[in-house]
């Protein structure tokens, strides 16, 4: 059995007594910042993210979020490329996190999940998303090797590796430059023992989020080692699940909204259908093989066990999001739309529906 660390729908509620933070109130739709500039410089990657603290109208506590916004951090070198894809990853990470929500069975993933809001930073609106703080108390987080494969050229290291468990380099030739699926499964499974995690626990964690990765997509696992994270107390070490935000890849421009505003719905199911059908191999960490087919293959092989997803709910909360995102952001409803619909897809294709069966019940936990 998973140990359950991570409570997603907890209100976590805090007393900032005099802190220096940002404040969030909501105002209708919009969470409006206040206080503290956001960003966190001590945080890892390109994306601009840090704590929010929510004003309760009822109470002298705050609601305590962590926040992604879409938007460069103000600490980082680097930029966005002009995508829809890249520019707006917290519709990706909601989407994402539904099929979370409504997966009965996971095997060992304690996974993050994301809602997308609308901040109005100074009078700015910018889309983003909130989660709450999967560092629980007593525990410490832990990042295997650090690397910012989007920072600019200087930036992409960190030149005090000591912060680190794992040595870039090593991650490099050990993961990256890997061309083998057992080698790669034994190194992070060795990478996660080094740390504290339990070696039975690390295998079926890997094994689990590396078919999770498959099923979404995911470009972003094995080329980011600061996409594999732990947490850690004084007696146990627990690997999660999280960041999604390059997961379901599709091109999208601003010109593609009107293009499948204006399909008909036969058009538009056969071009998501299509552009589900992503032949690339290099999704998650296990993924060293010339064809997904070999990959799941070897996923069984070390002891993949199958989740099970609540499909028909699934289908329902994935509407109930794309219309919540059209609410607050018109712009971003056809690609909200063409990302739920590229997940359908490939949960109901052939090659990938071997690794998850349909369950009626709900997640509860």
């Amino acid at each position: 059995m998973c140990e359950i660390v991570i409570d997603n729908d907890k209100e976590i509620q805090v007393d900032i007594g005099s802190s220096e933070v940002t404040v969030g109130k909501q105002k209708g739709n919009i969470i409006e910042l206040s206080g503290k500039q956001f960003s966190d410089p001590r945080l890892l990657g390109l994306q601009r993210k840090g704590f929010i603290y929510i004003e309760n109208e009822d109470s002298n506590l705050y609601t305590e979020k962590f926040v992604k916004i879409d938007k460069e951090s103000i600490n980082k070198s680097g930029k966005f490329k002009d995508n829809y894809d890249v520019l707006n990853s917290s519709v990706t990470e909601d989407i994402v996190s539904r099929l979370l929500d409504n997966m009965i069975y996971s095997g060992t993933m304690n996974s993050l999940t994301y809602t997308f809001h609308l901040f109005d930073m100074k009078g700015e609106k910018i889309t983003g998303t909130t989660s709450n703080n999967y560092i629980k108390e007593n525990y410490l987080e832990i990042v295997l090797s650090y690397h910012n494969p989007r920072a600019d050229e200087d930036a992409k290291y960190n030149p005090e590796e000591q912060y680190f468990p794992i040595k870039f380099n090593d991650y490099h030739d050990e993961i990256i430059n890997c061309y083998d699926n057992l080698s790669i499964f034994n190194s992070m499974v060795k990478y996660y023992k080094s740390i504290g995690v339990n070696e039975e626990y690390a295998k079926k964690f890997v094994i689990q989020q590396a078919a999770f990765d498959i099923l979404i997509a995911n470009t972003d696992r094995r080329k980011n080692s600061t996409n594999s994270i732990a947490i850690k107390s004084f007696d146990r070490c627990i690997p999660i699940n999280l960041d999604y935000g390059r997961s379901l890849p599709v091109m999208f421009k601003e010109e593609h909204v009107e293009k499948y505003a204006n399909m008909d719905e036969e058009t538009w199911q056969d071009s998501v259908e299509g552009l589900s059908d992503l032949s690339s191999e290099d999704f998650g960490l296990i993924s060293a093989e010339g064809r997904i087919v070999n990959n799941i293959e070897f996923l069984f092989e070390n002891g993949f066990e199958k989740f099970k997803i609540n499909i028909n709910k699934l289908k329902r909360d994935l509407e109930v999001s794309c219309e919540r995102i059209k609410r607050l952001k018109p712009e971003l409803y056809e690609f909200a739309k063409v990302k739920a619909g590229i997940l359908i897809a490939r949960l109901e294709s052939e090659e990938l529906s071997v690794l998850w069966e349909a369950s009626d019940e709900e997640n509860n936990l």
